[in-house]
């Protein structure tokens, strides 16, 4: 079960990935007035193991992926077993896309156990002024060798 919630994890994140691609530019000062912190309050909150912080800003969508800190575990685990925790503070923005409504937000940022940054891509609705994420991946070399290895 947690290896099929981790690859559903990953496919969604690469399908999320291939939209960005044709995908136009979105203003990113606007987006990273809310998405920077989001962003690394989940990924602060996944280094801590905090279920409560990193469900707070999740849609409905996202919520039945991860509804108890059970499967919350079940999905941190494998990328910390790959990839380390996030090393605080080193979140970089890369870029920001809108597709069909979807604004996805892209970034890097240092874990403790990769040697390339973790390519990390969180989604927002355009419409959502509550800016819930309904996407979240993340993706590095070590992830990858994980996926290929689980198939």
């Amino acid at each position: 079960m947690k290896i099929k919630k981790f690859f559903t994890f990953i496919i969604s994140g690469i399908l999320a990935l291939s939209l960005i691609s044709c995908s136009s530019k979105y203003d990113s000062t606007t987006v990273r007035q809310y998405s920077d912190n989001i962003t690394k309050n989940i990924l602060n909150s996944m280094a801590d193991l905090n279920y409560e912080g990193f469900s707070e800003k999740l849609d409905n969508t996202m919520k039945e992926l991860t509804p108890d800190n059970a499967s919350f575990l079940n999905l941190v685990m494998p990328i910390q077993n790959a990839v380390g925790t996030y090393e605080k503070n080193s979140l970089e923005f890369v870029d920001a896309e809108v597709q069909k409504g979807t604004i996805n937000v892209l970034y890097k940022a240092k874990f403790t156990n990769e040697d390339e940054p973790v390519r990390i891509s969180i989604s927002f609705k355009e419409d959502d002024p509550d800016h819930k994420v309904c996407g979240l991946l993340f993706n590095s070399p070590k992830i990858e060798e994980l996926s290929k290895e689980n198939k």
